[in-house]
């Protein structure tokens, strides 16, 4: 399964179906089930991907390096580029405080994305990666 959530939500499942099944056997086929299920969906989405990936608008197979591009400059913004011109604004006598970038919705979406880098460079080693 792609994320780890995904085994502990079908573990939570299992456990639940297990209150209300009491036949062993039936909890374990419910449960694959409901995995085979995921993962169909999972290949689902894996295929929409292929198509956008594949499209010669930029508008549908840009949207996913845009938003890398969008957290990398925030990023850099927050950590490099405001604390640099902050210091040369104090050390010159000016009184302006610059804005802090909102990182509780920076994080989630850079964390998400270097997620997506490491599965990519998973299909790398495992030769699964086209070029």
């Amino acid at each position: 399964m792609a994320l780890p959530i995904i085994g502990d939500m079908l573990e939570t499942i299992g456990s639940l179906a297990g209150k209300f099944i009491k036949d062993k056997d039936a909890v374990e086929a419910f449960k694959h089930e409901v995995n085979m299920s995921l993962t169909k969906m999972d290949l689902a989405q894996i295929e929409i991907n292929k198509v956008e990936a594949a499209h010669s608008s930029v508008w549908v197979s840009g949207w996913r390096p845009f938003i890398g591009w969008v957290a990398g400059l925030a990023l850099a913004l927050e950590f490099l580029v405001r604390p640099i011109v902050q210091w040369v604004l104090d050390i010159s006598g000016q009184a302006i405080q610059l804005p802090n970038i909102d990182n509780q919705e920076l994080y989630p979406i850079l964390m998400g994305l270097l997620g997506l880098s490491t599965l990519r460079t998973y299909e790398k080693f495992k030769g699964v990666a086209r070029d």
